[in-house]
């Protein structure tokens, strides 16, 4: 069996851009899930940017396609949430550093060598 170098090289790439497709489905519905206050909805979120992190990277994604493409999720979001009677921020910007944030530890971990 022979398997096409552009094709294999156009998954690639498109993988290293952007989450999977299955990925930001998940992402789009834990994140209306945290723009409710669902119980536990900030934990799924937070497992779920975890993997789509651990996805792109495993794909050759550079940190800022990561960061981006998990923008991207918030941004498009047609519910943006009400602001904080405390701080005035919004709840997409609340959630949107949040995931960034859980992205970036990921990536750190990534960037460390292995300890044998």
């Amino acid at each position: 069996m022979k398997a096409g170098p552009a094709r294999s090289m156009e998954s690639h790439r498109t993988l290293a851009t952007s989450l999977s497709a299955a990925t930001a489905h998940r992402l789009d519905q834990q994140i209306k899930r945290a723009f409710r206050h669902t119980y536990g909805a900030e934990s799924g979120l937070r497992t779920l940017v975890r993997l789509g992190t651990s996805e792109m990277l495993r794909a050759g994604a550079s940190r800022a396609a990561i960061r981006n493409a998990l923008v991207q999720r918030v941004s498009n979001h047609p519910g943006q949430g009400k602001p904080s009677l405390l701080t005035g921020e919004s709840r997409s910007d609340a959630l949107m550093k949040l995931m960034l944030a859980w992205s970036d530890e990921v990536s750190d971990d990534a960037d460390e060598p292995t300890a044998r």
